[in-house]
């Protein structure tokens, strides 16, 4: 006997769980499964995943686009997993969000594919930590490693010293300070301080502070905006992140660099987020992470695993006993101890 497919809707607010009580059924008959082609749906084993819609079906299986910014497939017979839920109260901009997901996701499917890139260890593990020991004996509190890289506040800023640059951005990039920006059309003005800003550090290359200041004001309104969406819109951040990056692509054109897509959660979140140093991080992936998504132009599952490089690059510190500051610590580490000029350090 052919048990039906129940299609009852769950209804869900907030952080509520899910009924995880539905199973798929693969035996059941393809004509009751219901429409899953509009609405909202979270899955129902995975509900950290976000919201979803979906975004394709063909050939007995379907695709979602889900809120943290993957495009996950399902094979007919487990559609039920797919449960339909009450719509967010921001369900018109997120369902903006989510179809500019899936388009770019279909952009990407059908342009020539990147290469993707060799991930060869430049060093092991060990020699990076004999080279940090060698040039900071007291690890991220050693007095040289704040001279060099986190700056005294009786020192002459640098471009390499963070923590001026970290104090300027969580000023000036507040949830308040965006906000009235777009409410009094202050567009211009923030942009400028965002120049000044980025201007005063490395993380960034001259030639994308040079390209801000040549927004048109339409771009300008658009690309302010698109920073404080970024920063605390209410999405999850892969959705948020693949917003950023089309940002990009309409306001300045072409590829954004690794280091101009992360600079700016780096420094207002430190602790949570990294900016990418591209070479540094793909020769560290050669070592700590092979298993990773990684490419050479900023993605959203490549921040994913930028990101999880990053973090398990500060356990094993914190587990040999050297305590970073933030993931701007760990990024420095890495950049500086993969330096062609560090083997130097090592004993001969």
């Amino acid at each position: 006997m052919i048990r039906p497919h129940r299609t009852d809707k769950v209804h869900v607010s907030g952080e509520t769980a899910i009924d995880t009580s539905k199973l798929p059924d693969a035996s059941a008959d393809p004509a009751t499964y219901e429409d899953h082609s509009e609405g909202f749906y979270k899955h129902c084993k995975r509900p950290e995943w976000g919201y979803a819609i979906q975004a394709w079906e063909k050939a007995r299986k379907r695709a979602y686009q889900f809120e943290d910014g993957s495009l996950r497939v399902l094979r007919q017979g487990f559609y039920s997993l797919m449960l339909e839920v009450d719509p967010p109260q921001e369900a018109g901009s997120l369902l903006r969000g989510l179809r500019r997901l899936a388009q770019q996701g279909a952009e990407a499917a059908a342009a020539p594919a990147e290469r993707k890139p060799t991930l060869a260890s430049r060093m092991p593990w060990s020699d990076q930590l004999v080279i940090f020991r060698a040039m900071y004996p007291e690890g991220f509190e050693d007095d040289q490693w704040v001279a060099d890289c986190r700056g005294l506040p009786t020192s002459r800023r640098l471009k390499r010293h963070r923590e001026v640059v970290i104090k300027d951005a969580q000023e000036l990039l507040t949830e308040e300070k965006l906000a009235e920006a777009q409410d009094n059309n202050q567009h211009a003005e923030m942009i400028a301080s965002l120049r000044a800003l980025l201007g005063a550090t490395n993380l960034v290359g001259a030639r994308y502070v040079e390209a801000l200041g040549g927004l048109n004001p339409e771009r300008t309104i658009s690309f302010t905006d698109g920073i404080r969406e970024l920063l605390y819109g209410p999405r999850k951040f892969g959705a948020r992140f693949g917003h950023w990056l089309d940002v990009h692509k309409v306001c300045l054109g072409g590829k954004v660099s690794w280091g101009a897509a992360t600079v700016l959660p780096a420094l207002v979140f430190p602790d949570k987020h990294v900016c990418v140093h591209k070479t540094a991080f793909l020769a560290q992936a050669g070592e700590l992470g092979p298993g990773g998504s990684y490419s050479k132009s900023p993605t959203l599952v490549g921040y994913a695993s930028m990101q999880t490089l990053a973090q398990e690059a500060a356990e094993r510190l914190r587990g040999e006993g050297m305590e970073p500051r933030d993931l701007i610590d760990v990024r420095d580490f890495i950049e500086v101890t993969l330096r062609p000029s560090a083997i130097k350090h090592l004993p001969t």
